[in-house]
């Protein structure tokens, strides 16, 4: 046998063969292929003929095809749609004898294979519909989807930065994608040059969030809530990211718009049931609002005479063991209608029903709850127990509170921000807080695991510094998918800034009392541990001191000057004495003048409550002695 040229075993010889006579080779490793594949190939070949010949092995029999397996079964399936015979469906086959030559392409022809790149497909489709082809059409020539070329056409309008880079493998094609939800291109482009080479250029979450900042999250609890077909009805527009896994409406204002009429429907519906009132919110409402609320609760429905009749008589049945499966059938049914529960007229005369939006965008209600004006008669009508959590005292008994119950509420938020203020500088502590949270069960914790924050601002916040760290900011709480991408950015952060995110969240968690007013020990631990100082982020403004008592003022004079004031402050009128002692407060000079141990203690006065205790270092024993050793 002589030995054939490297060019000669390489090139093969082209011939136009029947289909009949072409078979598959035990060389070819394309021995099973989904059903799927060969039907969108057999479209293609239909649409623009066989680009690429397929190869084969010549033997006495046929011709063996060793390259190409899916495109012959593909040709055969193109063969029978069009109606031809194979045995003159002509096919054009590169064919060799030498059986080295015809392994050689099986292998190579499918290591070597390698799929168009995007950047590429976005080309390739662009100049077929630009040239009159319908995406259809362009489907069946590429043997891929509508939905694919409905992809790939999406990438076309990004602008010329973005194509360059994913062209170039500077960014993967998930990157691309996420800036096709971009409102225009010039948004992209802007948002791309900001973020691309940072350390948020290829978190999806990130790009998308810069791109749809004033949009509702399709997945969204509010989008999902209003619906779809509803907004876009409404004329709201809709921007989806090249795999259609994303979806943001554009207009959160239309969102918001049958948010609202959507509950307030519902609402219209339930007061004419009859209840006294039904408020409606995005959320549902806080322990914080309705533990001051009593309850009643759905009652049992009383059956028809009929109803109680035939349950009895079936009821007999079954207990003989000789019911019939309709028997059975209809003894549950009845058995569950009798279970029903329904509230009274009277119930709903004095209670009402907070509607609100559940987290998976559905409405949601708490029906029964009745206010505390309405609470009373409730009460004394057995709609509702009776607290047996707050006692009623007498006018007489009931215990005297410094302050309003406003103004107590207040004084709490403010040192809230206090306490929340000085952990931030305590990052041991705040790890030590939320790891004893995790791991040790108990009521009245001051801190929860919960991303839901207490509030560190007095309803007037004059005068209150409160550190951004710890400021209020709402986030829509996001879906699995991004939280993986925002979880994986947050890892790549520096150790110190994961442990400053640490302490500022667990921080925003704490929440405190006043001192003397319902007091919890481990609050009062932490903001000593922590050294809370109110008076580090609050100044007391004039409109606050208007809130106090005359003789409060006076007592708060009294404990800046050291002794108690003359008759020239104390005959002032309250209003008087409140702007003299917010000029003192703010460090003006004061009338009468103060001493440096006066100014002193200006500036740690605090109202009552407010105060954090020092903190005490413990005793450590000391070390014994050791004995000498006997001679």
């Amino acid at each position: 046998m002589t030995k054939k040229s490297q060019s000669e075993m390489t090139q093969g010889t082209l011939k136009s063969l029947a289909l009949s006579s072409l078979s598959l080779s035990p060389l070819n490793p394309r021995q099973e292929v989904p059903d799927e594949d060969v039907a969108s190939l057999a479209e293609s070949i239909k649409t623009v003929g066989l680009i690429q010949p397929i190869a084969g092995l010549e033997t006495k029999d046929g011709v063996e095809i060793v390259a190409g397996g899916r495109r012959l079964r593909a040709l055969r399936l193109a063969a029978a749609d069009l109606g031809q015979d194979e045995a003159t469906y002509l096919v054009n086959v590169t064919v060799t004898t030498d059986a080295a030559q015809a392994q050689s392409w099986a292998s190579t022809e499918n290591v070597n294979r390698k799929n168009l790149h995007p950047a590429q497909e976005v080309r390739a489709y662009a100049d077929m519909i630009q040239s009159g082809s319908d995406e259809s059409t362009v489907a069946k020539a590429f043997g891929v989807t509508v939905r694919h070329v409905k992809g790939r056409m999406k990438l076309a309008v990004l602008p010329t930065v973005i194509l360059d880079a994913l062209r170039a493998d500077e960014i993967t094609l998930d990157v691309a994608a996420a800036y096709t939800v971009a409102d225009t291109t010039e948004q992209a482009a802007e948002v791309f040059e900001r973020l691309n080479g940072g350390w948020m250029g290829d978190q999806l979450h990130s790009i998308r969030s810069e791109l749809t900042q004033d949009a509702a999250d399709g997945d969204g609890k509010l989008a999902t809530f209003v619906g779809r077909a509803a907004y876009e009805a409404a004329g709201g527009a809709v921007t989806e990211d090249l795999f259609g896994e994303d979806v943001y409406f554009t207009d959160s204002e239309i969102v918001q718009q049958l948010a609202d009429a959507k509950l307030a429907e519902a609402a219209e519906a339930l007061k004419g049931e009859g209840w006294l009132w039904v408020e409606t919110a995005y959320e549902q409402p806080s322990y914080e609002v309705t533990q001051k609320m009593g309850r009643a609760y759905a009652q049992p429905v009383a059956p028809s005479e009929d109803q109680q009749a035939r349950y009895d008589a079936l009821a007999d049945i079954v207990e003989t063991d000789t019911a019939t499966e309709a028997e059975m059938a209809e003894f549950d049914a009845l058995e569950e209608a009798m279970e029903q529960k329904a509230y009274t007229e009277d119930q709903k005369r004095l209670a009402g029903v907070f509607l609100y939006i559940t987290y998976h965008g559905e409405l949601g209600a708490t029906y029964g709850m009745i206010r505390p004006e309405n609470r009373k008669e409730a009460e004394d009508a057995g709609i509702c127990a009776k607290n047996a959590h707050h006692t009623s005292y007498s006018a007489a008994e009931k215990p005297k509170s410094a302050y309003s119950a406003a103004l107590t509420a207040d004084l709490a938020r403010v040192r809230t921000c206090a306490v929340q203020t000085a952990l931030l500088d305590k990052p041991e502590l705040a790890l030590d807080l939320v790891t004893f949270a995790l791991v040790q069960s108990m009521y009245d914790s001051p801190i929860g695991i919960s991303t839901t924050q207490p509030r560190n601002t007095p309803d007037d916040d004059a005068g209150l510094t409160v550190d951004a760290r710890i400021a209020h900011e709402y986030e829509t709480p996001i879906r699995a998918k991004p939280a993986a991408e925002k979880f994986a950015a947050f890892r790549a952060l520096p150790k110190k800034e994961r442990n400053a995110a640490l302490t500022g969240e667990v921080a925003k968690l704490m929440q405190a009392t006043l001192a003397d007013h319902a007091q919890n020990p481990l609050i009062e631990m932490v903001a000593t541990l922590a050294g809370a100082n109110v008076r580090a982020v609050w100044t007391p403004s004039e409109a606050f001191l208007n809130r106090l008592k005359a003789d409060q003022l006076i007592e708060a004079m009294a404990f800046i000057l050291g002794e108690a004031p003359q008759k020239s402050f104390t005959s002032l009128k309250k209003g008087e004495k409140a702007a003299r002692l917010a000029a003192i407060f703010a460090g003006k000079k004061g009338i009468p003048p103060l001493s440096a141990e006066q100014k002193r203690r200006a500036e740690a006065w605090v109202p009552d409550g407010m105060a954090t205790a020092p903190a005490v270092t413990p005793k450590t024993a000391k070390p014994a002695k050791a004995k000498k050793a006997a001679a």
